[in-house]
């Protein structure tokens, strides 16, 4: 058992031999190759939005679909949905090439210990997405290999749910609204709670009232392109 701890937290992940066996062979080459820094950033980006509501539903793991050099991760609870692709520059020989998309379903936790699995190996270590007769994904690379079994089941139609019209749009400066959402959220605790936006031709405002009767109002800078609008 590997135990990672981080203040109050405390995680305990069941591990296997570094030398024992693969709980399978191989059905193929890799179907695919890729850095250990991308994919934890690929995971970042995703796994927030996958649901914690622990029913046995797809949208409690994280896609990963494989298509050609393209590797897309999705997640969503119903509620938002977070998408990141990567594509790898110059495939190399060994990574398989897929003109019918690939899809797995990561189970959440499994994504969430690979994520912080990741964060201590060398950031430009190569990693090898194999699939074993067993129908368990490996990963392999360095000192690492990580193997989970996907969930069996069938991952909602998330392109079907995209915006093809965006309309009117914001363009504001990420690192900005990043602060911005942390200063206007800042005394909520109530899930049921939360942060208004509004929006005007050149300043976006985040306000929110806590549990008491205190409030956060944050302006920032933006470029609006359609009329006054709030959004609740």
């Amino acid at each position: 058992v590997a135990i990672f701890t981080n203040g109050p937290s405390l995680l305990r992940l069941k591990t296997i031999d570094p030398d024992a066996p693969a709980s399978g062979d191989p059905t193929g080459p890799p179907l695919y190759t890729i850095s250990a820094d991308e994919l934890t950033a690929l995971l970042t980006r995703t796994t927030f939005a996958a649901s914690h509501s622990n029913v046995g539903q797809p949208t409690e793991g994280i896609l990963l679909e494989l298509l050609g050099s393209t590797l897309t991760v999705v997640a969503t609870n119903g509620h938002h949905l977070a998408c990141a692709t990567y594509t790898i520059p110059t495939p190399p020989p060994t990574t398989g090439h897929h003109e019918i998309p690939l899809a797995f379903i990561l189970p959440r936790r499994s994504a969430t210990a690979l994520r912080q699995l990741l964060t201590r190996i060398d950031p430009t270590t190569p990693l090898a997405l194999v699939l074993l007769d067993t129908g368990r994904l490996s990963l392999v690379g360095g000192p690492i290999r990580f193997e989970t079994l996907p969930l069996n089941a069938t991952y909602p139609n998330w392109r079907g749910i995209l915006p093809t019209d965006f309309g009117p749009t914001c363009t504001v400066n990420l690192d900005a609204f990043r602060q911005a959402i942390r200063l206007a959220s800042a005394g909520l605790t109530d899930r049921l709670l939360s942060v208004v936006c509004t929006l005007t031709r050149d300043q976006l405002t985040l306000s929110s009232h806590g549990d008491s009767d205190g409030s956060n109002v944050t302006h920032m800078p933006a470029t609006w392109t359609g009329d006054n609008l709030t959004l609740r």
